[in-house]
């Protein structure tokens, strides 16, 4: 996964011994969205008849950082004359769109 300035979440399931898919399993404390990687934990909460089980394990996550665009501008060619000459400007455009001029 790449970063998209958006949050996301681990997926996954529970599967139980006759290969049944169980509710339970709790992944909301796996929710990101910045870049980088992280290990966070799950834990699954399931009732068997009367016997309630409960575990807990952990996952790495992990979001990568995403590509930005950077352009610069320079005027094609400077005669020096002791003034103040236009400067080159640059613009840095990532993720959905920001930008960020200098």
């Amino acid at each position: 996964m790449t970063y998209d300035g958006n949050a996301h979440t681990a997926t996954g399931t529970a599967i139980g011994v006759k290969g049944e898919a169980l509710s339970g399993l709790d992944l909301t404390g796996t929710t990101h969205t910045n870049a980088g990687t992280t290990t966070d934990t799950w834990t699954f909460t399931g009732r068997n008849g009367q016997l309630l089980h409960t575990t807990s394990g952990t996952v790495s996550d992990s979001i990568a950082q995403a590509a930005s665009t950077t352009a610069v501008s320079c005027p094609p060619s400077v005669i020096y004359n002791g003034m103040a000459q236009t400067p080159c400007t640059a613009s840095v455009t990532g993720v959905g769109g920001l930008n960020q001029g200098a």
